[in-house]
């Protein structure tokens, strides 16, 4: 796949690990898209279908890291959406300014006062066929 290189963004905090989980997401999601249009035209072992599967997960992973640098969610909840995408082994990047009981595989949220069944992520795919009629 074509990959686009920029300068990374240090990591020195959890809040610019975020950010450059943000970029990471952003090049990820450019380079499926072109890969998806520009692969179709030459050979290419990844088929277009599943190139643009990877855009859309990694776009969705954008709009976590945005809501999170936003604050409209807690790190509860942007490691929970960040699972239920399956965008969760990029977490690695940022382990160590995440609390260990965040990180930890197993799901212990006792005692979690964050809400987020307002969140505004679409983390259903939108051809899925479950929306016609």
């Amino acid at each position: 796949m074509w990959m686009c290189y920029v300068t990374e963004i240090e990591v020195t905090d959890l809040k610019s690990g975020v950010e450059s989980l943000h970029q990471l997401f952003s090049n990820l999601e450019f380079d499926a898209s072109h890969e998806a249009i520009y692969g179709a035209v030459r050979p290419s072992p990844y088929s277009s279908e599943f190139c643009t599967e990877l855009a859309r997960k990694y776009e969705k992973g954008v709009e976590i890291c945005d809501l999170y640098l936003k604050n409209q969610i807690c790190l509860y909840g942007f490691v929970s959406l960040l699972k239920v995408v399956e965008l969760d082994g990029y977490l690695i990047r940022i382990k160590k300014y995440l609390p260990s009981a965040l990180y930890g595989k197993e799901e212990n949220n006792e005692g979690d006062t964050c809400s987020n069944e307002d969140i505004d992520v679409d983390i259903n795919d939108p051809e899925d066929g479950s929306s016609k009629s």
